[in-house]
C-alpha cells in the first residue's frame, strides 16, 4: 500500500467516524429535547403563563443550546455555499436573540419597579395601630390607586413604559420575523456542517416560542404570541412544540380578550384582582363611616385581604428572581455558541 493510498484511506475513516459522530449527538439531541418539551406541557390545567413554567421553559432552551453547541466541532471547512448561507442566518438569528433578551430584562425590571409600589402599599395596609381611623383609609386608597394606575393606565404612560412598549412590539416583530425564515434543513449527507443545522433548528424554534411567552406575559400594549409555523413533522419533537404553541396561543388570546389589564402574567393578574378587592373593601368602609369602631384585627375581610396580597407579592419576587438569572444565563449561552461556530470557521485550513 502506497502511502498517498493509506493517507486517503486514513482521510475516508476520519470522515465515516465524524460522520457517525454527528449523528449520534444529533440523535441524543433531538431525543432528550423531545423529552424535555413533553414535559413543558402543563399538568392539570396548570396554564402557561406563570413564573413556575416560564422558568422550566427557559430552562428547556437553555438545555437546548447546550446540546447543539456539542455539534459545532463537527463542521467542517470550508462549508458549500448552501451552508454558508445557513450559517451566516444562524449568526444573524443569534445577535436578534441577545437584543431581544435585553428587551426582556427591560420589561421584568419594570416589573421589579411595580412591585416595589406593592410592597410600599403593604407598608400601609399592613399599620400596626389599633384603629383604622379616615386619614389612614384615605392614605391606603390613594396608595391603592397609584399602583393599579400601573396596572390599567394606558394613556398615562410614562416615557421609559412607552419606549419599552415600542421596544416590545418591535422586538415581536423581530422574533416573527426570525420564524418565518427558519426553514427545517433538507436531509442532504453532503452537508458540510454534518448535523448541527437540525440541532440549531429546533433550539432556534424553542427559543422564538419561549421568547415571545417572555414579551407577552410582561407588561405590553397589544403584543401577541410568535406564530411558529414552519415546524417540520419529521422530527421526534415537532408534535410536542406545536401543542406548545397552540396552548400558549389559546391562552394568550383568552386573556386579552378577558382581561382588564395588559399584564397577562398570572402572578401579576392575582395581584390585579386582589388589589380590586382591597379598593372595594376600602370604599366600603370609607361610605360606611364606621372608622371609629373598626380595627385591622377586627375587620377579618381586609386582614385576609391584606395577608393574600403579602403572599403574592413575595412569590412575584422570588420568581422573578430565578427568571432574571435564567435570562442573563441564556444571554451568556447565546455568545457562547455564536464563538463555537466562529471557532470552527477559524479552524479552516
Amino acid at each position: 500500500m502506497t502511502m498517498a493510498t493509506k493517507r486517503t484511506n486514513e482521510s475516508k475513516e476520519s470522515k465515516t467516524f465524524q460522520k457517525l459522530n454527528s449523528e449520534m449527538l444529533l440523535e441524543t439531541f433531538e431525543s432528550n429535547f423531545a423529552v424535555t418539551l413533553d414535559e413543558l406541557l402543563p399538568k392539570f390545567d396548570a396554564g402557561f403563563m406563570n413564573l413556575q413554567w416560564l422558568k422550566q421553559a427557559v430552562a428547556t432552551v437553555l438545555a437546548s443550546h447546550t446540546s447543539m453547541k456539542a455539534l459545532a466541532p463537527e463542521i467542517r471547512i470550508p462549508l458549500s455555499r448552501k451552508d454558508e448561507k445557513w450559517m451566516r442566518d444562524f449568526l444573524d438569528e443569534s445577535a436578534k436573540f441577545l437584543d431581544i433578551c435585553n428587551v426582556i430584562r427591560t420589561g421584568t425590571a419594570q416589573v421589579e419597579r411595580n412591585h416595589m409600589h406593592i410592597k410600599r402599599l403593604l407598608l400601609i395596609l399592613d399599620s400596626k395601630q389599633d384603629t383604622i381611623n379616615e386619614s389612614a383609609l384615605w392614605s391606603a386608597r390613594k396608595a391603592l390607586i397609584d399602583v393599579l394606575a400601573l396596572f390599567e393606565n394606558v394613556e398615562g404612560e410614562s416615557d421609559s413604559q412607552s419606549r419599552l412598549s415600542f421596544d416590545k412590539i418591535a422586538a415581536s416583530e423581530v422574533l416573527q420575523s426570525v420564524s418565518d425564515k427558519l426553514i427545517p434543513p433538507k436531509c442532504n449527507g453532503a452537508s458540510r456542517a454534518n448535523d448541527f443545522p437540525s440541532a440549531a433548528y429546533g433550539a432556534n424554534l424553542i427559543t422564538v416560542l419561549i421568547l415571545g411567552v417572555l414579551l407577552a406575559a410582561l407588561p405590553c400594549n397589544d403584543a401577541g404570541t410568535i406564530n411558529v409555523s414552519n415546524v417540520s413533522n419529521r422530527y421526534m419533537w415537532s408534535q410536542s412544540l406545536l401543542s406548545i404553541h397552540e396552548g400558549v396561543r389559546e391562552e394568550v388570546d383568552r386573556k386579552k380578550k378577558n382581561n382588564e389589564t395588559a399584564w397577562r402574567l398570572s402572578e401579576l393578574e392575582a395581584i390585579h384582582t386582589c388589589l380590586r378587592l382591597l379598593l372595594d373593601l376600602i370604599d366600603t368602609l370609607i361610605s360606611e363611616r364606621r372608622f371609629s369602631i373598626l380595627t385591622h384585627l377586627q375587620d377579618e375581610e381586609v386582614q385576609e385581604a391584606v395577608r393574600k396580597l403579602r403572599e403574592l407579592s413575595e412569590h412575584l419576587e422570588r420568581g422573578l428572581v430565578g427568571l432574571e438569572l435564567q435570562i442573563r444565563e441564556l444571554f451568556r449561552y447565546l455568545i457562547s455558541n455564536r464563538n463555537a461556530v466562529l471557532d470552527s470557521f477559524a479552524k479552516a485550513d
